[in-house]
């Protein structure tokens, strides 16, 4: 079940945070030296060192520009020799961007010219750059024979550490077809050639890809082994991407065997890192595992949102193989929202893809590849002894003939020198022509780019201006806070919505009500507060909080009911009616809204110091003047639909003065941060709230607010957050 999280070997990556200081010196020092430089060889040289740093460096259009005058200087010098390394500068850029058909023409152009050459070891890296790029457009047959062909050389040459590198990236196409085990052999052989000569990147990417087969092979516990060593390594060597590659398999695994939670939370470590070191192809798997956790814990429109993430940045990549999984992904969650239709027709998709990936050509061409790697190795044998015999029987006739030679070499070298001049200025009007036609693509391409980033710039504006509409909308169903103030003086409200709009609202009413005494009647203020979230967050959390506020409104107000556990019960049967289907002869199950409200709702009555209370999922937190916090269990049901709906409970509990409420959603205890990127969860939070309880409400908010920001950090917010706090 593995998806595409095997470790390639040959991986573009910017530099470590570590390295950015010698490498900008490096850059400063060649670009002071180019400055000096002549129109020769070695300005050619330097351009692509420049390039290459700069790339490292993640300034990538200053490296394109340098790939590009170093390949202009090789035309206009006639410096051959020079061209692969620069049409190779230009292809890095391109894969990184992943506009792969670009990167791959450069790459080839590159390929062809070192063949001319017959420059053996610039023609396996750019064959292993081919097989890589190959691998990213899922062209599996093509793939295969550029790594062979990559393999073929680096054993000629006894280049054991790019065998290695040309062994990694075999085993990932084997792996790909299923052919686990040709993939583990093929990988078990690039590590032990690792280990032997120190290799140590080709290690840590061997054992990472043993890994990703045995997970295919359902062999858990080895898998987790390998990966947990994986990470050891790639620590070691401070390979951020590495570690967040393997986080991502592990989570997985975990995802395979049913352990939602734990799979969430190493998938989470791996999209932090990822983001962290700039790993944008990577990203790709991330948001898979992320769907299909989410459809398995029935999450399903969390499940779709990852799902059309995929499907948005594949389908601009060209990455066919996560188009497949992305469509699958948006079909389960299709299915399990109830939307049948959609559903069918993604998977349709999904299954067009698959079957364009997987034909029988396909296979037939990867034998075929096979074969002709085998072939050839034989008969490169036999002409190397054949050549051998025919060297010794020439020997005695080379003799004879070398006085005649000599002067027929004299005047081929006037034939060829003629040759070689009318031939250069031939080439060089191509590879003007070439850059020519580059650089006007190039334009071409920025014109588009403006257009298109105009077009964007104004939807952005309008759906933003739809969403500040929306906020002042959603604003509305709030009450004031100095209303909240007036009625509760010793309160505060911590409200932080993820997005403009939110799920999350407070929500409260009052009302005098008769209370009979000794004396007769006298009057009594019920306060009714509440702290809610609703299902989602953004724009659809904010539709439903509407939906679900309204309904709050019409218990108390229209039905007069101000008993919490009877105002649930009331809400959830308003709630179920406004997401009801309407249409008699249509179809209930593509209508049917399964959203809803969890809430944690107390009234209370200051005089007798007394509340009563429910919950929907939320409790609720009390912390006795002086004493711990005591928890009141709420109702593991939502407001909205469920299979065995029963009716809410009602506590009532006696406080004394002094005494504390605490009401709050699962935002800020779900939120990710602090040194290990892990949740802040409710133990910690009651930690927290037990410190600062002795001090005032305000300052209570700001300590608050304080530590969530602290937590946070550079992460991003994952969900509305809510918190009220009442001192009676």
């Amino acid at each position: 079940m593995l998806r595409k999280v095997l470790f390639v070997c040959f991986i573009f990556t910017c530099s470590i945070a570590g390295a950015q200081s010698p490498l900008a010196h490096i850059i400063d020092s060649l670009t002071t030296r180019l400055a000096v430089e002549k129109n020769d060889s070695n300005k050619v040289n330097t351009l692509t060192l420049l390039s290459d740093k700069t790339y490292k460096a993640g300034q990538k259009d200053k490296a394109m520009q340098y790939g590009i005058d170093a390949l202009d200087l090789c035309g206009r010098i006639n410096y051959l020799a020079g061209e692969p390394a620069a049409f190779k500068c230009i292809g890095n850029v391109y894969y990184s961007k992943l506009k792969y058909a670009d990167a791959l023409r450069n790459f080839i152009m590159g390929l062809n010219v070192s063949l001319n050459l017959k420059d053996s070891s610039q023609a396996a890296t750019l064959y292993t750059r081919i097989g890589l790029t190959y691998f990213r457009q899922a062209n599996l047959p093509q793939s295969l024979q550029a790594n062979l062909n990559a393999l073929k050389i680096r054993e000629d040459m006894k280049d054991s550490v790019g065998m290695t590198t040309a062994l990694v990236n075999l085993g990932n196409v084997y792996s790909e077809q299923g052919r686990f085990a040709e993939a583990l052999k093929t990988e078990q052989r690039a590590y032990d050639i690792s280990v032997l000569v120190k290799e140590k990147f080709n290690i840590t990417a061997s054992l990472n890809n043993i890994g990703g087969i045995h997970v295919k092979m359902k062999n858990y516990d080895e898998a987790l082994n390998d990966f947990k060593k994986t990470i050891e390594l790639e620590q070691k060597a401070d390979d951020q991407e590495g570690v967040a590659i393997a986080y991502n398999n592990i989570g997985e695994i975990y995802m395979d065997k049913g352990n939602y939670n734990e799979a969430l939370d190493y998938v989470g470590k791996s999209l932090v890192l990822k983001r962290k070191v700039g790993y944008k192809r990577g990203l790709e798997s991330v948001f898979i595992n992320y769907s299909t956790i989410y459809n398995l814990m029935k999450q399903y429109a969390k499940g779709r949102i990852y799902a059309d993430t995929i499907l948005m940045q594949s389908l601009a990549s060209g990455s066919k193989d996560y188009i497949e999984e992305g469509y699958m992904c948006m079909a389960v969650a299709d299915s399990g929202m109830g939307n049948y239709k959609s559903a069918l027709a993604n998977y349709e998709k999904a299954r067009q893809w698959h079957d364009s990936l997987k034909n029988e050509e396909n296979t037939k061409q990867v034998v075929e590849a096979e074969m002709n790697y085998e072939f050839e190795k034989k008969q490169d044998a036999q002409r190397a002894e054949e050549e051998k015999i025919k060297i010794k029987n020439d020997v005695e006739a080379r003799k004879q003939r070398i006085t005649i030679y000599f002067i027929s070499g004299i005047l081929a070298l006037v034939i060829v020198f003629a040759f070689f001049i009318a031939r250069s200025l031939q080439q060089n009007r191509r590879k003007t022509i070439i850059i020519s036609k580059q650089k006007e693509e190039v334009e071409k391409q920025n014109e588009l780019i403006e257009r298109q980033k105009a077009i964007v710039e104004e939807k952005n504006k309008e759906v933003l201006d739809s969403i500040i509409y929306a906020k002042r909308l959603q604003d509305a169903i709030l009450p004031p806070l100095n209303i909240i103030k007036t009625y509760l003086p010793d309160s505060f409200v911590m409200y932080k919505p993820k997005d403009i709009v939110a799920g999350d609202f407070y929500w409260m009413w009052s009302e005098t009500t008769s209370r009979h005494s000794s004396s007769g009647e006298m009057p009594e203020q019920i306060i009714l507060i509440a702290a809610c979230d609703c299902t989602g967050h953004g724009v659809p959390g904010a539709l439903v909080s509407v939906v679900c506020s309204n309904a709050l409104n019409r218990t108390v107000k229209e039905f007069k009911i101000t008993e919490p556990g009877k105002i649930l019960d009331k809400v959830r049967e308003l709630v179920l009616e406004t997401f009801s289907h309407r249409d008699p002869f249509g179809d209930k199950s593509e209508s049917e809204v399964k959203d809803g409200m969890d809430i944690s709702l107390v009234a209370i009555s200051q005089k007798q110091l007394a509340i009563s209370w429910a919950g929907a999922y939320n409790p609720l937190w009390i912390i006795p003047a002086g004493e711990g916090i005591i928890e009141v269990e709420p109702d593991k049901q939502p407001i909205g639909k469920t299979d065995n709906p029963k009716q809410f409970s009602t506590h009532k509990l006696s406080l004394k003065k002094g005494d504390i409420l605490y009401l709050f959603t699962d935002g800020y205890a779900d939120q990710f941060g602090g040194p290990k990127g892990k949740k802040f969860k409710y133990k910690q939070l009651q930690e927290k709230l037990l410190a600062i309880s002795n001090r005032p409400m305000v300052e209570q908010k700001k300590e608050l607010e304080t530590e969530f920001d602290k937590w946070k950090g550079s992460l991003e917010q994952v969900d509305d957050v809510l918190i009220i706090g009442i001192r009676v």
